[in-house]
């Protein structure tokens, strides 16, 4: 997964996380709330990742976040997210520049 631009925002992920564990951000937009069909499930949004392939760029998740008071709290349709990915170093490979030597 490549990147060719990322914003100052971005660029500091790796300081948030711990030692061995690597992280890349992305911007999205919740497209989408949904509402749940029966009463014991919860309620989603839809985030559309702007820098995804076009097929895959939709994730649902349920709807719930917890503010800086401990507070549950729901995104809004429109709303603007930050969505962060992490892995364990070790779980990684070395890129080369050389876009033939893919592994």
């Amino acid at each position: 997964m490549g990147i060719a631009f990322m914003s100052p925002k971005h660029q500091n992920c790796n300081q948030r996380v711990g030692k061995g564990r690597v992280c890349r951000t992305v911007e999205g937009v919740v497209q989408k709330v949904i509402t749940p069909h029966f009463d014991d499930e919860p309620e989603k949004v839809e985030i559309a990742l702007h820098e995804a392939d076009h097929l895959y760029r939709e994730v649902r998740l349920e709807n719930t976040m917890t503010d800086e008071q401990g507070q549950h709290v729901a995104l809004k349709r429109g709303a603007h997210v930050d969505v962060t990915l992490e892995a364990e170093e070790a779980d990684t490979v070395k890129k080369s520049n050389d876009p033939k030597s893919r592994p």
